[in-house]
Parts: structure tokens; C-alpha cells; sequence
């Protein structure tokens, strides 16, 4: 009698149940489940024999769990049934019941694909051309990478970690040197060189080797032509596949600019695109997920979309706003420089003059550079007219501060020093980044002082607008951080005043500039100095601070 598939369940399900029964029921009667047949009953879960089975049943593999149709059916004969039974099955099937023929066809179908090579079968081949993963790691993004002379489909990160084989930079590098000194050996008695060549050629004429190798260089060679015109034929579908994304996207695109022209934006989103702002590039908002996605625009998709698009113009325009803006206040930061220098070139430097950090920094000028609204045209004749007129101000508050800063400075070594003991040629100062000896008012305009940040965090971000690296060009306030008292060089210098005839406690650096001492240098080694030397009193400081000779000079004249 031949039974349907159902039938054939529902009787192999009642078989497994009676023989669960006639183990565990010795009091089994048939007519007893006849008189019960049609009340509907619990299913009984709690037999002793059916927990067996359950406890040695072998688990299901996370890759069957949600398989359906006869490979479902499949999965339970390879797992519960015995790899012999399954083994003896294989032997009784047909050798023709082989589906080359439909993996050929299918191959066929496919528009230029080269044929198929002698080391591959048809699933290996269709494998390599049209799954999208990695060999190597199984992960599971996209995989566009085909090595086709190793028939593998590798990532980017996966092909970093094959080793490179140079062989002439590893014999160099590594043999014999390295590898005979690290490794450990052990010399034991073994094959010779001559017989070498006889055991791996063993059997094998001249002839037949060189057949052979003949052979594996024209499989090479097919292997090279297949592989040239395997990737010819990758890179089509690619670009093909390319094309018709841009196409999905292109229409996406227009449709999303419609979109936006109910709501008011598909203006600005145009200018955004076509690279009429400067601030953000075409690419930022073409690479939007929401954007670049090769779907087709619904009335729902639109709806979810249309916050995020309007939110994201929305802080575009406001940036593009406040980048419009700083560009204007740049450029007043730069014209109110340059109206400032040219101020300071007429002006006698004997006197301390703050920097162009001090100057953009003041906080009635750094208001009017950049809270005065961006319409407003600040000409170069009105920066000039307010730098006048604020200039007196500024520099009486500068330098009664930054005196004040170098003065206790001078203080570190003379407890009493006055504000007149910083014009006195004995008070030297130095700078702790260049070693530079410095007086009175050289101290204001020497670089490395200028090399500051601004100390209000607000001044700071708008210096850096004006200049990004202002710290480090000389663009920063004054600032005395680096200024120290030398006194070894102060003590250099009062001896050579007292040699010069000048009293130390009143003679400043201009008076013995005036003086003109006339200074040798007395070498004790004539290679150091071949010929003698003669310098000025400053020259003579500097020299003895770099090469430690403040006892080899000498006051000839003054």
C-alpha cells in the first residue's frame, strides 16, 4: 500500500508513540484507546524513555535551525543517522545523477564570462565569481576583491596579512647569518647533496623533467590569460553595477529636491550640491545615508526623511552664516594690523610699545572688530581714526602693567630694585627659550615673548580665527614667561663699567653705548682664535654668555 507523505508522518509519529507506550505500559490494551479515540488528550511529556531520547539527541547546528524545505529534511538524517548507514546510501546512487549539467547552463547564461578552467568544477568557479563575502575572514560585508590567480576572494585586510617573499632580501637579511645563530641545532647524519637531486628525481629522465616543467609553464600561462580576462569581465560587471546604482541615485536625488521644494529648502540644498557654498563640500550632503541610499523615494520613506534632511540644511546654513561672518572679521582683524605697524613705524621705540596680540586683544578694539553686525563696512581710515584715538589708553594700562611684570622679575635677585634700575646697563636679562641677553626696552620687542596665548578663552578662539598658529608667529600678547634676571652677565657687565670710568648705581646701557669701550679678547689658545679680537661692550656679554669666557676680556680704551 503506498501512503502519502502525510500519511506517512502521521504513521511514523503513532509508531514512535505505541513504542513508547509498549515500553513503559506493560497494561496496553488496543481496545482500551479505542474507547478514548475521540477525547481529546494532554500530551503525556513526562515518559522516562522519551527524555533518553531527548537527552541523546545530538544539537542542532545554529546554520540548520531556521533551514526549511527538504534540506530540513536532510539535516536530521546527516545528524541522528550514522555516518556508516549514510556512507553505505552514497554507494547505491547513480554516477549520473550529477547536476553539472545545470551549473554549466547557468554559467553559459551569463554575457562575456570566460570559460571554465581544468582546476576548477562548476560550483568552485561559480563560488569565486558570485559570492560576496571573504575567504579568508567569512566576514559578512562586501567583498569586490578577486585574487584570480589564486582563485580567492579576499578583503583589503585580509590581502595586508599574506607575507611578502623577496628573495633576494631574505637571503641577504636572514641566510646564513641570522637563521644560523638564533635557531638551535643539532648536526646528525642524513642525506647528502649529491644524492639530494637522485631522491626527488627519482624515476624521472632529463627528458620527462623537462616535459614537465614545460607543462607547468604553460599552465601558468593559462592561468595568467584566464585570470586577465576574468578580471576584464569583474571589472564590467562593476562598472555596470556602478551605473546603474548612480542611476538609482540620481533619481533619488531629484526626487528628494522636489520634495524639498514644497518645504522652501531646495534651494539652498542646490547650492550645497552644485558647490555654490564654500563651506561644506557637494560630497558631505550626497553622503548622507538617507541621500546616497540607491532605493526608490516613497511617500512614507519621504516622511522619515524629510526631518533629518531639513534639520541637517538648517545647521548648514546657520555655519555657513557664522563662516561668512568670521571671514569679515578676519579681514578687519587684518587691516586693523596693518593700520597698527604702520603707526608703530613712526614711533620712537626707546619706549615700550605692546605687540599686535595686545592691540586685537583690547577689549573696546575686540569688540568693535567683532560684535559690530557683518553689513557694517569698517573702512581702514575708521580702524586708523579708532586706533588713535585709543591708543594713549592702551598703552598707558599696557605698559604700567607689563613694567610692573618686569620689575618684580628684576626683584628675584635685588629685593629693593626701583623702576629706574631697569635702564641700568648692569640689568641684563635673558631669555630661558634662546639664551638671548637682553636690556631695557630691548626686553618688549623680542620674539619669543610674543609666542603667548591669550588669556581670555573667548580672545583666544577669535586669535585663532584670525590666525590658527598666532601663539607661534608672533602674533600673541606680550608676555614676560620666558624673561629671566642674568645675573652672571650683570655682574660681567658692572666690571666693565667700573673699567670704563661710569658709577654702576646710575650708568644706563645708553650711557656706556655713548662711552664706547673698546674690548679684547684675551684667548690662552691660539686655535680657538687665530687673530685677536676686538669688541664692543654688547658683543663681549654675548660672547662670554655662549662660550663661557667671562674672564678672558679685557678694557683696552674708552
Amino acid at each position: 500500500m503506498v501512503k502519502t507523505r502525510n500519511s506517512g508522518k502521521a504513521s511514523g509519529k503513532r509508531a514512535r508513540t505505541v513504542k513508547g507506550l509498549d515500553s513503559e505500559d506493560d497494561d496496553y490494551r488496543p481496545g482500551k484507546w479505542a474507547k478514548t479515540s475521540g477525547i481529546t488528550r494532554k500530551r503525556r511529556t513526562t515518559l522516562p524513555s522519551q527524555s533518553k531520547r531527548v537527552r541523546g539527541k545530538v544539537s542542532v547546528p545554529t546554520q540548520f535551525k531556521r533551514v526549511c524545505g527538504q534540506f530540513a529534511l536532510l539535516q536530521p538524517m546527516m545528524t541522528d543517522v550514522p555516518i556508516e548507514v549514510i556512507l553505505k546510501i552514497f554507494c547505491y546512487l547513480d554516477s549520473r545523477d550529477s547536476s553539472s549539467d545545470i551549473w554549466r547552463a547557468a554559467r553559459e547564461n551569463v554575457e562575456g564570462l570566460p570559460p571554465l578552467l581544468l582546476d576548477l568544477n562548476e560550483p568552485q568557479y561559480a563560488h569565486l565569481l558570485f559570492d560576496v563575502y571573504c575567504h579568508m575572514c567569512n566576514r559578512p560585508w562586501r567583498c569586490d576583491n578577486i585574487l584570480w590567480r589564486l582563485w580567492l576572494r579576499c578583503c583589503r585586510s585580509c590581502e595586508k596579512n599574506f607575507p611578502l617573499y623577496q628573495w633576494n632580501v631574505l637571503y641577504h637579511t636572514l641566510y646564513p647569518f641570522t637563521l644560523f645563530d638564533i635557531l638551535p641545532k643539532e648536526k646528525v647524519k642524513g642525506i647528502s647533496g649529491r644524492n639530494l637531486e637522485d631522491l626527488i628525481y627519482n624515476g624521472q629522465s632529463q627528458e620527462e623533467r623537462h616535459d614537465w616543467v614545460d607543462q607547468k609553464r604553460e599552465e601558468r600561462k593559462a592561468i595568467e590569460q584566464h585570470a586577465r580576462q576574468c578580471e576584464a569581465w569583474h571589472t564590467a560587471k562593476l562598472n555596470e553595477r556602478n551605473h546603474e546604482l548612480n542611476d538609482l541615485r540620481n533619481q533619488r536625488l531629484q526626487a528628494i529636491l522636489s520634495c524639498l521644494e514644497t518645504v522652501g529648502w531646495q534651494g539652498k540644498a542646490e547650492r550645497v550640491i552644485f558647490g555654490y557654498s564654500d563651506l561644506k563640500q557637494p560630497h558631505e550632503f550626497l553622503g548622507l545615508q538617507s541621500v546616497k541610499s540607491p532605493k526608490k523615494l516613497t511617500e512614507h520613506g519621504w516622511v522619515s526623511l524629510r526631518s533629518e534632511l531639513v534639520m541637517w540644511l538648517s545647521e548648514h546654513r546657520v555655519a555657513h552664516l557664522n563662516q561668512a561672518r568670521n571671514e569679515i572679521c578676519q579681514r578687519r582683524c587684518y587691516l586693523l594690523k596693518r593700520e597698527y605697524l604702520d603707526i608703530l613705524a613712526h614711533c620712537d621705540l626707546r619706549n615700550p610699545y605692546p605687540g599686535v596680540g595686545d592691540i586685537l586683544t583690547d577689549r573696546i578694539l575686540e569688540a568693535m572688530v567683532w560684535d559690530t553686525d557683518a553689513e557694517e563696512g569698517l573702512t581702514p581710515f575708521f580702524l586708523r581714526s579708532e586706533l588713535v584715538e585709543h591708543l594713549p589708553r592702551i598703552l598707558r594700562e599696557w605698559r604700567s602693567s607689563r613694567i610692573q611684570e618686569l620689575l618684580q622679575i628684576l626683584r628675584t635677585a635685588h629685593r629693593h630694585a626701583s623702576r629706574s634700575d631697569l635702564h641700568l646697563a648692569t640689568t641684563i636679562f635673558g631669555c630661558t627659550t634662546c639664551q638671548t641677553l637682553m636690556v631695557y626696552p630691548q626686553v618688549f620687542y623680542h620674539r619669543c615673548c610674543f609666542n603667548s596665548r591669550a588669556e581670555d578663552e573667548l580672545s583666544h578662539d577669535r586669535m585663532q580665527m584670525f590666525d590658527k598658529h598666532y601663539y607661534s608667529n608672533g602674533n600673541g600678547p606680550w608676555s614676560a614667561r620666558t624673561i629671566s634676571f642674568h645675573s652672571r652677565s650683570s655682574r660681567f657687565t658692572e666690571k666693565i663699567v667700573v673699567d670704563a670710568g661710569l658709577d654702576p648705581a646710575t650708568a644706563t646701557a645708553s650711557d656706556l653705548t655713548v662711552a664706547r669701550p673698546v674690548i679684547k679678547h684675551s684667548n690662552l689658545s691660539a686655535d680657538v682664535f687665530p687673530a685677536r679680537i676686538f669688541v664692543n661692550w654688547q658683543a663681549a656679554v654675548g660672547i662670554a654668555n655662549i662660550f663661557d669666557f667671562f674672564s678672558r676680556f679685557t678694557l683696552l680704551l674708552s
